[in-house]
């Protein structure tokens, strides 16, 4: 295969709808009419270079951009085609067309399209010609498509979402564009993936799939499925070459004949002691790579060649009896069960052609780093782009694929809609199934939860819009075509109730959205009584660092409750803040400053996350996963449920989660009348032999009122109580528990446990004079800064300049104990540093 890649600059234009331009168009193009436009991209992003429209994600400028919806956009671009490229086949490849489209070539139609998620192929063959071509496209959000099949008696809105568009349930398009809690209405447009002309010789394969089993001797069987396509009239006789790269290099030969037309080829290949790819922290995530080429045998000629890269690892699905707690839902990974640490990704700009493969592995590494190892993509974004999945194949994170579907009925009983549902899903699962990151499917999000609430709330809905996709024809997809990873009907799910606590997977959101008085609304203890066996979405709420608020509130607005602040608000807040920082801190916001209120709402969402996450985690495997919403944020938010902002800010509950998330954690536990059980756990597949230092601090006076060392022995990825304490009552506000566990004197990890709980209020917190510093240059542009105080400090607060890099944040200080960050930055910046701390911050409000 050859290719002419189509990306770079086009030429873009809009028009009101209408037939009228259409022969002029598509036989001139509007070089001489438009402005420059990026592909990939979209028309937002092309307006804003071109100054004739503002950022859509500041201030409100989003609802100044609706019109856009409204208009046809023309593309257009000449392009040269070399003589010796055509040959016996041609393919026109669009990654993606968002949303309805249509294409012509040299003046002639040649296809028309109407889903941004899935690629589109056309076949020019014959179209293309010698020297220059034209290629025009007229695109739009795809509103007009099915403008006349919305009927709002037969599918209701059924979400508790702002009803923005009767539309959305039609549009095979990313459903959180039409406005969700935490994203704006902005239907985006444009050619926003890739485009590139294809020339073949004699034949083309199609499709790769490598599918592994185990076998007993420690073998691994490879099934490689291959499509095959010939576009002569008659057979060719090939030889299929197969060579297998890992850390040894196997090559496999045979010879066989291609039928005219589609060829299935399947070819077993089997390697001895294979390297497994493994998820972490249970091992690295090994990476084989396959080539496939063909060679016409009468010519020696090589026709086509194929890569793939895949791993060797088998996942289960598993769901065992536990007592009076129902039934486990645990993912195994090569016979090993693995707890789910992550987050839910939802896409990292509104504008989704804008996130940059920059952006994406930052996110990702950054995952990585703070020990995620698994993404849920959620239902109402989009299929990510295969570099996201590249980059979960590479770094160890597994994937949770939702189809999309969420929050709503969709047209299950129009036959034309579910062709291409099932159209959809043939390319979507097709296209990740190489990729061992991937570990299970499930058909939507939230749907059958919300139709069964809507139910029991008393609602008329004699039929489940959507059932059939969930239940019929995804599940019938997935078996056909990828056969080595569970589907999952939707999430939640499970048992008669979808979002029960005793099967399947659950979303708490009873905290802090759903329950309706709004103090036990912020009663964040429920989430330490949940006994849902794998958490796939819950969170909280915190405001935006405010470097990054001033870079999407306009100047005049930037206080609490303007325009622009709740335009960027989350309609499901409701006050939750304001009631939570006066029921935990103390204090009423009219009170304070803002930087005071960002900060103590951010480290009250990191506080409860810490502890919900260390809940789940000693619970394992009754709970086997909890993923928080959400890694990132699609624009800059106030109501923010990320760890990680529009503007990369890492907020502490990124730093927080980042310890609660490491592979051998100490955790506390609530036991009888005052009494405090301390729990290892160990996910790693190493037994750990340590010992456990763990005490009792007086605030105060920072004297240590009681201690003890145990020598522990944890098995392999297990949980285990290892010691209990007597707390003495009364003591709650001049006390805290700390917990060392060291082995040859190295601290493997630590934490600490106030006895007031989340009543932040009450601790009697050490005023703090001086924390000590000391910078070390390591090599250019690396340093180490080291801490260190006399007293116990809750939350430092390390404030550089955006430019510097650190690797930790957002910690505690014990007394006399030496506390180093790395840093990465210009020296003059990093001696700009300035240190909070939350003893400050709680003497003064």
């Amino acid at each position: 295969m050859e290719k002419i890649n189509l990306n770079g600059t086009w030429a873009l234009y809009y028009t009101d709808p209408s037939e009228d331009k259409i022969s002029e168009f598509s036989q001139k193009g509007i070089a001489d009419l438009g402005i420059k436009a990026k592909v990939p991209g979209d028309v937002h992003l092309d307006l804003l270079n071109a100054g004739i429209i503002k950022e859509p994600l500041y201030g409100k400028n989003a609802e100044l951009c609706k019109w856009v919806q409204e208009k046809d956009w023309w593309y257009s671009r000449e392009f040269i085609v070399p003589r010796d490229f055509i040959k016996e086949k041609a393919d026109l490849y669009f990654a993606g067309l968002d949303t309805s489209a249509d294409i012509w070539l040299n003046g002639r139609k040649i296809g028309k399209h109407n889903d941004m998620f899935i690629s589109y192929s056309i076949d020019v063959t014959g179209e293309i010609k010698e020297g220059k071509n034209l290629l025009v496209v007229r695109v739009d959000p795809g509103l007009r498509s099915v403008k006349n099949k919305v009927n709002e008696d037969r599918y209701p809105h059924i979400s508790s979402l702002e009803k923005n568009s009767s539309f959305r349930m039609w549009l095979r398009k990313a459903q959180f564009s039409f406005k969700w809690d935490w994203a704006p209405y902005l239907l985006t447009c444009g050619i926003w993936r890739e485009v590139e002309l294809r020339s073949y010789k004699k034949l083309a394969i199609r499709n790769v799939f490598v599918c592994p089993d185990f076998q007993q001797g420690g073998k691994a069987k490879l099934s490689i499925f291959t499509e095959v396509e010939n576009f002569f009239s008659r057979e060719v006789s090939v030889i299929l070459t197969y060579t297998l790269q890992g850390e040894k290099k196997y090559s496999w030969e045979e010879e066989g004949k291609i039928q005219a037309g589609l060829n299935s080829i399947k070819k077993d290949l089997f390697v001895d002691k294979p390297i497994l790819w493994w998820p972490h922290p249970l091992g690295e995530p090994f990476l084989y790579s396959l080539q496939l080429k063909i060679i016409q045998i009468d010519t020696r000629e090589t026709i086509d060649c194929k890569k793939e890269k895949f791993g060797i690892r088998k996942i289960e699905l598993v769901q065992e009896p536990l007592g009076k707690e129902g039934k486990s839902f645990t993912i195994k990974v090569n016979g090993e069960k693995v707890f789910c640490k992550g987050t839910n990704w939802a896409p990292a700009d509104s504008i989704v052609a804008r996130v940059s493969r920059d952006k994406y592995r930052y996110l990702l590494e950054s995952a990585k780093k703070a020990h995620i190892n698994m993404f849920r993509v959620w239902g109402g974004g989009i299929y990510e782009d295969p570099y996201f999945y590249d980059l979960c194949d590479e770094l160890g994170i597994m994937v949770w694929q939702d189809f999309m579907f969420a929050c709503a009925f969709y047209p299950d009983d129009n036959p034309k809609f579910c062709e291409e549902v099932r159209h959809e899903a043939n390319i979507v699962v097709t296209r990740l199934r190489n990729h061992p990151c991937l570990v299970l499917w499930c058909g939507n999000n939230e749907n059958d939860w919300i139709y069964r609430r809507r139910v029991e709330a008393g609602q008329n809905l004699p039929t489940f819009y959507g059932g059939k996709i969930y239940h019929q024809i995804l599940p019938d997809v997935c078996a056909r075509l990828d056969p080595t990873r569970p589907y999952w009907p939707s999430s939640p799910y499970g048992g008669e109730d979808p979002n029960s606590e005793y099967r399947g997977d659950r979303h708490h959101w009873d905290v802090p959205i759903n329950i309706a008085d709004p103090i036990k609304r912020v009663d964040f203890s429920l989430w330490l009584k949940d006994k849902g066996k794998f958490i796939s979405e819950y969170g909280t709420f915190s405001v935006s660092s405010l470097e990054s608020l001033k870079k999407f509130i306009p100047p005049d607005e930037l206080y609490i409750g303007s325009s622009a602040w709740r335009h960027h608000g989350n309609q499901f807040e409701k006050d939750t803040l304001n009631t939570a920082l006066e029921f935990y801190f103390g204090c009423k916001v009219k009170d304070i400053t803002l930087e005071d209120y960002i900060l103590l709402t951010q480290f009250l969402q990191a506080e409860t996350l810490k502890s919900s996450l260390e809940y789940f985690r000693q619970r394992k495997y009754r709970c086997s996963g909890a993923l928080i919403w959400m890694h990132s944020d699609c624009w800059g938010t106030i109501s923010s449920l990320s760890l990680i902002d529009y503007y990369l800010v890492k907020k502490p509950a990124f730093y927080f989660v980042k310890r609660a998330f490491e592979p051998i954690i100490i955790t506390f536990q609530e036991g009888k009348k005052d009494e405090l059980c301390l729990w290892i756990v160990n996910d790693t597949l190493k037994e750990c032999r340590a010992q456990l230092e763990y005490g009792i601090l007086n605030l105060a006076n920072s004297k240590i009122i009681y201690t003890n060392v145990v020598q522990i022995i944890i098995p392999p990825n297990a949980s285990l109580q290892v010691a209990d304490l007597k707390l003495s009552p009364g003591t709650e506000r001049e006390s805290l528990v700390f917990a060392y566990l060291k082995s040859n004197k190295e601290v493997l990890t630590s934490n600490r446990y106030f006895p007031t709980k989340f009543q932040f209020r009450k601790l009697k917190l050490p005023k703090i004079q001086t924390i000590r510093r000391q910078v070390k240059r390591i090599s250019k542009d690396v340093f180490s800064l080291t801490l260190w105080t006399d007293k116990f400090v809750w939350g430092v607060c390390l404030n550089f300049p955006e430019e510097v890099e650190l690797n930790d944040n957002y910690f505690d200080l014990f007394p006399h104990e030496r506390k180093e960050i790395m840093l990465r930055g210009k020296e003059e910046k990093v001696n700009q540093l300035k240190i909070d701390t939350m003893n400050t911050l709680m003497r003064k409000i």
